[in-house]
């Protein structure tokens, strides 16, 4: 009996223990709890994978955990027989979508096959998609049929058994199936009418499609039109207010009413106008602009005058040129007023500075030329001065030292001591030394051949001296052509070569210096003296003069009064060149 196999399989579930009651919905919750325990039907609920997702009441009578690795699989749980009408169930009723019940089932026991019937339930979940729930009750109005010992005769009576479940639920899908092929038929006689009607209705619909498609084409190129057109008004519009903001000029538009419109970004930082200023009459913008004369000139505008631009003084203290124009539209109709006004200030301002600065540089060429005449005259005057120097040496003290040299010389002709030979020999080589030493000084005072022979010869006399004295070689190179020079500058340059040379032989460790002379540009001599010494860093120019000379800033500044100029390129260890640019007459 049902109820014996039942009995004989003890119970796992431990006595509930009942806690204290202490309100009506709490009594109500525990009373749930214990009937829904005790009472209902063993039920497994599975998803479609056949997983177990909840166990309800006392189902280890019809399941066992299987050995290996743990599952959570319905089908691997099931007490043997149970396997195949499960298996059966659960795909019909996922089929069909229906509740399927199994009067047939039966299941292993201890002592015999206990009928089971099955009941299984579909459910579809919108988040945890098709479920089922799995319900197992024991058939106590069947027999139970005793377990033979026979292995292979029990095996046979199960393949019979599944072999009848399955032809079973074949046949009652069969008749599904029958069932629902008539409803088909019925379906599709009745889709052929509807589909005739659908056939003509189309036809209608894709003649009123094609008129469609027609308009909807046309439609689109105005579209596109109108598109085109709204895209240009926008980068016109755009291109408008970024030239406004861009512009510096102080832009407003009045309507034919002569009220303001608007006005350009450069009227608000000038003139301080506000956005509540638009729509206001221009005759009362005229206190604001400090222009009296606006309305006028509008007014004449409108009347179809042409109005000159005019240059005018705001109180603000700056300068404008006011421009008053029509605004035409597309037909040549003037609907406004177009006024502009353009600083001038900054014009203003450089013309007033350009004025003074041309009178400070009248000011300062004429000082200039006073002061280029001033250093000629100093020039010329030191040249007298020095010719008049070296002509007193020669004069006097040549005079005396060739005196004294023939009287030291008479002596040293005379009779005397072996011992004083020697002292008499001293005096006659220093006479001499010294008369050399004058005349050295009265040709570096005022060389002849540089008044009697001009200035290349005067250089060629000067290298061969700078030869003889200091060893540096110096090359000469002239164009031939006529250099005519004012005595002051040719006697400023000539000085300034010596120094050049002497610098050269004392500081550029070289033996070998060039100097080119050729005519410039217009009326200009231009001569340089370059070498491949040892060079300097030009940053660290000072006016130190050398022994009887002048140096590179001295030399810059005396030619610079006299109309010329000095330029100086030299590098550490690349040399060193010197350009003299004079005028000539």
């Amino acid at each position: 009996m049902p109820s014996t196999a039942s009995s004989n399989r003890p119970h796992q579930r431990a006595a509930l223990q009942v806690p204290a009651v202490t309100s009506s919905g709490k009594a109500s919750d525990i009373a749930k709890t214990l009937i829904f325990d005790r009472f209902a039907p063993a039920a497994v609920l599975v998803n479609s994978q056949h997983d177990a997702l909840y166990f309800c009441g006392l189902i280890d009578e019809f399941l066992v955990r299987p050995r290996g690795a743990p599952t959570q699989n319905l089908l691997a749980m099931v007490r043997e027989g149970l396997k195949v009408k499960l298996i059966a169930g659960l795909k019909e009723a996922a089929s069909l979508g229906l509740t399927v019940h199994i009067t047939d089932a039966r299941m292993q026991g201890v002592h015999a096959l206990e009928p089971v019937h099955l009941t299984v339930i579909s459910h579809q979940d919108p988040v945890l998609g098709p479920l089922f729930l799995v319900v197992f009750r024991h058939d106590l109005q069947r027999s139970q049929i005793p377990i033979e010992s026979n292995g292979d005769a029990v095996l046979v009576r199960h393949l019979q058994e599944a072999l009848l479940a399955a032809r079973a639920t074949v046949q009652r899908t069969t008749e599904r199936y029958e069932s629902r092929n008539h409803d088909l038929v019925e379906s599709i006689e009745k889709s052929d009418t509807t589909n005739a009607e659908l056939h003509a209705l189309i036809d209608v619909l894709e003649k009123s499609t094609h008129a469609l498609h027609s308009l909807n084409d046309e439609l689109a190129l105005v579209n596109q039109e109108y598109g085109n057109k709204l895209r240009e008004l926008e980068t016109a519009n755009a291109d408008l207010k970024n030239l406004l903001i861009s512009s510096d000029v102080a832009t407003l538009c009045l309507d034919h009413a002569l009220c303001l419109k608007w006005f350009a970004p450069a009227m608000q930082s000038r003139f301080n106008l506000i956005e509540g200023d638009t729509g206001r009459p221009v005759s009362a913008l005229v206190a604001v602009i400090g222009d009296p004369g606006l309305v006028q000139a509008v007014h004449a505008v409108l009347a179809g005058e042409k109005v000159n631009d005019q240059e005018l003084q705001i109180e603000n203290s700056r300068w404008y040129i006011r421009r008053v124009m029509p605004y035409q539209t597309e037909e040549n109709q003037i609907s406004g007023v177009i006024v502009t006004y353009t600083d001038l200030t900054d014009y203003h301002l450089a013309l007033e500075a350009a004025v003074a600065m041309r009178m400070d540089l009248a000011q300062s060429k004429d000082r200039t030329d006073k002061l280029r005449a001033l250093s000629a005259a100093l020039v010329t005057a030191e040249e007298r001065e020095r010719r008049v120097l070296a002509k007193d040496l020669h004069d006097d003290l040549g005079q005396l030292l060739a005196i004294v040299a023939l009287k030291v010389d008479g002596i040293r002709k005379q009779v005397m001591p072996d011992t004083l030979k020697p002292f008499v020999d001293d005096c006659v080589a220093s006479v001499a030394q010294a008369n050399g030493k004058l005349r050295a000084m009265a040709l570096a005072l005022n060389p002849p051949m540089l008044d009697h022979l001009g200035l290349v010869p005067a250089i060629q006399w000067l290298a061969d001296e700078v030869h003889r004295m200091y060893q540096l070689q110096v090359s000469i190179e002239d164009d031939g052509k006529a250099k005519p020079l004012d005595p002051a500058v040719s006697a400023t340059l000539f000085r300034a070569l010596r120094e050049l040379f002497l610098n050269i032989s004392r500081h550029a460790r070289v033996e070998l210096a060039r100097v080119t002379l050729s005519r410039g540009r217009g009326k200009t001599l231009i001569v340089t003296v370059s070498d491949d010494g040892a060079g300097f860093d030009t940053s660290t120019l000072a006016a130190v003069s050398t022994q009887g000379g002048f140096g590179l800033i001295s030399m810059r500044e005396r030619l610079g009064f006299l109309g010329g100029k000095v330029t100086v390129l030299s590098n550490p260890g690349h040399g060193t060149t010197v350009t003299l640019t004079v005028p000539l007459l």
